[in-house]
């Protein structure tokens, strides 16, 4: 766990043993900052993250600026496992890009916005249902290998990759 304020760790990559979350949870920020019954707060950039702890789902997110009291927007929250690549088809292509390739894994479904990264070049991706399997057009490189890896959401890629080579 961690809080920052102004930039700054207040508290810094804090492990809680014994934490097992549950759904019931509710996650609030207060504190009295006046002498008056009752303080304004601003918060902005707020950010959740949730680790690989966290079963694959969908949750409601809702927030509070009390801690008591909760929207009830009924926002989803999508909680998906990351993508495991293990072949690409071809595993090769021409250095000006554009060969359309078919990656096959696990974890490829259910994403919402695709990209494949070619040693580090991003292009746009689909998911194809008929393969279960991610399809995109190889990024323009120069000859070699280059790592590809798949993102479901154009922000997390998988811890695996395959090796694609450019001729």
């Amino acid at each position: 766990m961690g809080v920052q304020l102004n930039g700054s760790w207040l508290v810094h990559e804090l492990v809680l043993s014994t934490w097992a979350p549950l759904p019931s949870w509710r996650f609030g920020v207060g504190a009295r900052t006046g002498e008056g019954r009752t303080d304004e707060h601003r918060l902005d950039r707020v950010s959740v993250r949730a680790g690989a702890a966290v079963a694959p789902g969908s949750v409601e997110l809702e927030i509070s600026s009390n801690g008591h009291q909760f929207s009830s927007s009924g926002v989803h929250f999508a909680y998906s496992p990351l993508p495991v690549v293990s072949s690409s088809f071809p595993a090769h292509g021409p250095t000006s890009g554009a060969t359309q390739v078919l990656i096959s894994g696990s974890n490829l479904d259910g994403g919402t916005h695709y990209k494949c990264r070619f040693g580090g070049l991003t292009v746009s991706a689909t998911f194809d249902p008929a393969s279960a399997g991610v399809r995109c057009a190889s990024a323009l490189h120069g000859v070699g290998t280059a790592m590809l890896e798949v993102s479901l959401n154009a922000q997390q890629y998988g811890s695996s990759s395959v090796n694609f080579t450019y001729v």
